[in-house]
């Protein structure tokens, strides 16, 4: 009749943390063995096999692999998950943002493959460093165009096109039409400013945006002047889709100054 040996492993722990710089795909696992009769295996070679399993402790392999190991003398272990003997699979490709991990753990005490299943627990916690690998840098999405338009000129309900780009993460801003398309759903916020040399027909002007076919938010000056400025900020929810562009309204037709620096379209998203 084959003997049979029961083993414990206790004292179950996750390392939170990367263990290494270079080997980042790693974290700490530490049992202890025990026989039958609940005694430590004290200063004796085994072997483990480490299975990870996907959804429930009796869900598809997504890992294996073996480690060698000597127990100290209170029959304790360590190993790290990830640098043991592959058996199936690659541990770094284990899609730790896809559903509940289980480990199981099976032990051979005389360092062979005759492995006895010790037990099958849950990850209650994805290990945080490996997780983290997984999840893509957040797109910082945000422009600025500037410069007196190459048309010089605006007239009402007209949107200024600024085709000089200072810098446009994402490339969501088409310096050709002035228009900023929105590539995802959140807040963002907006600036536009301009700075007019002459109006044919003074009167007063407004500045705004332009936002699908609506006028959103603008600012007027009842000015009378030859010569104009006038600035506007909008902070919007927008959808995925939404064009964005700032747009003018006045009587006649107003001439950009040479100054192009406060001639502006701005935007970033904030959350």
């Amino acid at each position: 009749m084959k003997k049979q040996i029961l083993l414990a492993a206790v004292a179950f722990f996750l390392s939170m943390s990367t263990l290494f710089a270079q080997a980042p795909d790693l974290f700490n696992y530490q049992g202890v063995a025990r026989n039958a009769s609940g005694q430590a295996l004290s200063g004796q070679a085994i072997k483990l096999r480490l299975v990870m399993r996907q959804g429930s402790s009796t869900g598809s392999v997504l890992y294996t692999e073996d480690h060698s190991v000597t127990t100290n003398t209170y029959g304790l272990y360590n190993v790290k998950v990830g640098d043991g003997t592959p058996i199936s699979n690659t541990f770094s490709n284990i899609d730790w943002s896809n559903g509940d991990k289980y480990l199981q753990v099976r032990i051979d005490p005389n360092g062979g493959s005759t492995f006895t299943d010790v037990g099958r627990t849950q990850l209650l916690s994805v290990p945080f460093a490996l997780y983290a690998k997984e999840v893509a840098p957040k797109q910082v999405i945000s422009f600025r165009a500037e410069g007196s338009p190459s048309s010089g000129s605006v007239t009402s309900g007209t949107s200024p096109i600024f085709s000089s780009q200072v810098h446009d993460d994402g490339n969501n801003y088409n310096p050709t039409t002035g228009e900023f398309t929105v590539p995802e759903d959140g807040v963002y916020v907006f600036n536009v400013s301009v700075v007019f040399a002459s109006m044919s027909t003074p009167a007063q002007t407004s500045v705004g945006f332009f936002i699908n076919t609506n006028t959103e938010m603008n600012w007027s000056t009842p000015s009378s002047s030859t010569a104009w400025s006038g600035k506007c900020a909008m902070t919007i929810k927008l959808s995925q889709g939404d064009v964005v562009k700032p747009r003018i309204y006045t009587a006649g037709t107003l001439n950009f100054g040479s100054n192009g620096g406060y001639n502006h379209f701005t935007g970033y998203k904030i959350n």
